[in-house]
């Protein structure tokens, strides 16, 4: 059994956001959440969340034309 490629790129995605807000967390703890780090992982995050919205808008619209 083959994984289409689009549910591998959309895995890799959810799994990156996961790490980030995790790491993000981590940041904020320790740095506090003015901190010039965890803004710029909370721009990362906000990034990858862009492009998960991005991907799953472009196959909607391949779906329902």
């Amino acid at each position: 059994m083959t994984i289409p490629f689009d549910k591998v790129c959309e895995k890799v995605i959810l799994y990156r956001i996961a790490k980030k807000q995790k790491a993000m967390l981590q940041i904020g703890i320790e740095y506090g959440l003015n901190d010039s780090r965890t803004v710029k992982s909370s721009q990362e995050l906000d990034k990858l969340i862009t492009k998960y919205q991005e991907m799953n808008y472009i196959k909607s619209a391949e779906q329902h034309p």
